[in-house]
């Protein structure tokens, strides 16, 4: 990434923020276009409260690849002026074919990016549309995040002008990792996989390779497998330098004596997050320095509250936790009772009723910034940076805040269910931003969040607002949650998740669409959602939808008006379909009767093109059930 070129920013890390394992490029001016491609994956724990819908990376490779695609289409031309330069750059300090092949390549992320354009044609790419038929969703819906993510890599790094690649992940699933490299070892590909592990479960994972061998047994694939082979680097990462940790205690506290210096540097043990939350420690106290200056040397006061830190981490979050002004403490164990990642709103909102607790933004902000225990993955989350951290505060709410926690439920319902009913119209259809009609996304609603965002969010709503079986839809947050799967089933079908699908289209199956008035999801929404649930594989879903359509149709029919007429043969035969894919071929055969008797009168009625061909897909349908049981001559007829 040479000055000329500088394509990307040098920052990875920002103060307050988890480890970015993807470069922000907001704010930063690229100069041309980029010679090697970095896709970052993070991984959430599935025990995280709150976050079970961002366990697939795919969308988020996928958006930063977006962000790319937009980078190269604001220069445009102008960097096709510097490819020449790039080539002979690539060439100079390169060697071999496959390098020169890369450099003649019109611009490095063009063949990918516009296939991204043009609707992500390469990522999933037989799922673009959705299958069209069930087996093909029974297929579609058995890949797994490491099938998605490979298609990923597949478009980015392979044959001859793949661009070299390195991919950072963070807490992957072993099986991705095996994948990637049992694929990137047949292919060839330039690829550079970085992977993080904590070294006592590497440690603990190589004893039971070990103990599996030894006893003649094939163990299963684990990261420590691929130790020692070709092109595996395995490193332990020891502690900053304290040259590094230096630099940093200088830059935030440039006072310190020589001797005071060198005492944090043996309370940080040679962990840099550790010294980052130990300077906005002794930051959020004036007293701690001289004249209550921080830019001073520490008083004999902050010496000695350095002195009695802690080296071990889980022990210096405890002595960090108690030492929290009570205020604090009470915000962090209430964000700790909804998850390692929360909505702040709700904490924020909750304390405002609560005496004694007013100014909880400020609070919280502080928690950001100095003092480095949550973070903001986003405008409206907060995250405990350090699990153990997050376990203190959890043991804090347990013995001192659990009266409060059936109402921090109850706000986190009524805010969810805020922002998810803000994302419809009176009409029940969801409004998405659109800006060339000149559409903006309702203020607060999901529909106007980022994917991730709005992953994040439903992912909430989905576990605090309960879907039964919809006898009722009178209140905001029986609307809400009904809508929240919908919202769930409609991002995930864009981002070709299918299994994803059908899992949100199961939940779908209490559901008594009867008695759904059409504001809380309109007849075309509710249309939209049968296709999708049928073409995950998620039938019951489809039928309940189909049965409730083909009611509303029948309803509505018009004997004496053909459209009419038609429009019912066409329910009738969709429900017919479900229910043969169900296997319930009975509940099918008598739908395809009927439309077959419908199909016959408007081909006698009308005779065009399109009343016979309707005509022959019914007799079709008809006659497949009846050769199925054995009836040939029926069939045949």
């Amino acid at each position: 990434d040479p000055p000329e070129v500088n394509y990307w920013p040098d920052a990875f890390n920002d103060q307050g923020m988890q480890l970015r394992v993807v470069p922000n490029m907001e704010g930063h001016l690229a100069q041309g276009p980029p010679r090697f491609a970095w896709l970052g994956a993070r991984w959430q724990s599935p025990d995280v409260r709150n976050v079970t819908d961002r366990r697939s990376a795919l969308p988020e490779l996928r958006h930063s690849i977006m962000v790319h695609a937009e980078i190269l289409r604001r220069h445009g031309s102008s960097w096709q002026d510097a490819t020449g330069r790039i080539r002979d750059a690539i060439r100079k300090d390169s060697a071999g074919e496959f390098v020169g092949q890369v450099a003649d390549a019109a611009v490095p992320f063009g063949g990918l990016l516009m296939k991204l354009f043009k609707g992500a044609a390469n990522l999933a790419k037989d799922r673009l549309d959705g299958p069209r038929s069930v087996e093909q969703a029974e297929d579609a819906a058995s890949k797994t995040l490491v099938d998605e993510v490979c298609e990923c890599l597949h478009s980015l790094v392979d044959g001859a002008g793949g661009l070299p690649t390195v991919l950072w992940l963070d807490d992957a699933p072993q099986e991705f990792v095996r994948r990637t490299w049992r694929t990137a070892q047949q292919r060839n590909w330039p690829l550079l996989v970085v992977v993080t592990h904590w070294e006592r479960e590497w440690r603990e994972l190589k004893r039971a390779g070990a103990s599996a061998a030894a006893g003649g047994a094939m163990a299963p694939f684990d990261l420590s497998s691929l130790d020692g082979e070709p092109g595996v680097d395995a490193r332990v990462l020891n502690p900053s330098s304290p040259d590094s940790l230096a630099e940093y205690a200088a830059s935030r506290l440039p006072g310190l004596t020589p001797s005071q210096r060198a005492l944090l540097l043996e309370k940080a043990a040679g962990n840099f997050l550790t010294m980052v939350e130990n300077v906005g420690d002794l930051l959020c106290v004036p007293q701690n320095f001289v004249d209550r200056d921080v830019s001073r040397s520490l008083s004999s006061a902050g010496e000695r509250e350095v002195g009695e830190w802690a080296i071990d981490r889980q022990m210096r979050g405890k002595q960090r936790f108690t030492k929290l002004a009570p205020e604090l403490q009470e915000l962090l164990g209430w964000g700790s009772y909804l998850g390692v990642s929360f909505l702040r709103e709700v904490v924020e909102e909750y304390a405002e009723g609560v005496p004694g607790l007013r100014g909880a933004p400020e609070r919280l902000r502080e928690a950001v910034d100095p003092l480095v225990i949550l973070g903001e993955p986003s405008e409206h989350l907060r995250e405990f940076r350090d699990r153990a951290f997050h376990h203190v505060a959890r043991r804090h709410f347990a013995h001192y805040g659990m009266e409060h926690a059936e109402a921090l439920d109850e706000v986190l319902r009524e805010r969810a269910a805020e922002w998810v009913n803000r994302s419809f119209d009176g009409e029940g259809n969801e409004v998405w931003p659109n800006e060339e009609q000149g559409i903006p996304a309702p203020p607060r609603s999901v529909t106007g969040l980022t994917n991730e965002e709005a992953r994040d969010m439903l992912g909430m709503a989905a576990q605090c607002l309960r879907l039964d079986n919809g006898e009722s839809w009178d209140t905001p947050m029986q609307r809400a949650a009904l809508r929240t799967r919908f919202l769930q089933v409609i991002l995930d079908a864009r981002d070709n998740l299918w299994s994803r699908v059908r899992d949100h289209c199961t939940a779908l199956e209490c559901v008594k669409w009867s008695t759904n008035a059409s504001t809380v999801i309109s007849h075309s929404a509710q249309f939209l959602l049968l296709q999708h649930a049928r073409n995950s594989g998620a039938l019951t879903t489809a039928r309940n939808l189909a049965i409730h359509r083909l009611s509303i149709v029948r309803a509505r029919t018009n004997t004496e008006d053909p459209e009419s007429l038609r429009d019912l043969g066409i329910a009738l035969s969709r429900v017919g379909d479900i229910e043969l894919s169900r296997g319930q071929v009975d509940e099918a055969y008598a739908k395809f009767l009927e439309y077959l008797t419908i199909s016959h009168q408007l081909a006698q009625q009308i005779g065009n093109p399109q009343s016979l061909r309707d005509l022959g897909i019914a007799l079709n349908r008809v006659a497949a059930i009846e050769f199925s049981r054995g009836q040939v001559d029926e069939a045949y007829a």
